[in-house]
């Protein structure tokens, strides 16, 4: 996946890549833009608008069974990373991150009210994402 930078223009995810490594197919891309996020170490990156480095890499994926098999086999592992149901999980993941940190600041917030009350309302406790009101002192 040879890609060039412009000053107009940068290499955004290469879903081709990713396809690439889900079909088996080992990967040569260039080192631009997303590319060497997408690809990983799952395959063989060369510089940009270097054609005869991208010509050697080729070449080496093409004719080395070791090297075509350990970029295959890894190429299909970091495909996987960037399946539906695996990005789905992070993304769940990071949302109940992101809302149990609301709900601590928010309960942090009540609390500190509370204390400088005469009567104590409770704290919110949070897990994987619900929050719940307990009686302080649980």
């Amino acid at each position: 996946m040879p890609s060039l930078t412009t000053p107009g223009w940068v290499e955004q995810f290469g879903r081709v890549a990713v396809e690439a490594m889900a079909c088996g197919i080992p990967v040569v891309a260039s080192d631009s833009g997303a590319l060497p996020d997408v690809v990983g170490g799952a395959g063989r990156l060369v510089p940009p608008g270097d054609a005869a480095a991208l010509g050697s890499a080729l070449h080496a994926v093409g004719t080395d069974p070791q090297e075509w098999s350990r970029c295959r086999e890894a190429g299909l592992a970091r495909a996987a990373e960037a399946s539906w149901a695996a990005v789905a999980d992070r993304y769940e993941r990071l949302y109940a991150v992101a809302t149990h940190a609301t709900h601590t600041a928010r309960a942090a917030e009540v609390l500190g009210r509370s204390r400088s009350s005469s009567s104590p309302t409770g704290r919110r406790t949070c897990s994987r994402g619900r929050c719940a009101r307990q009686p302080i002192g649980q």
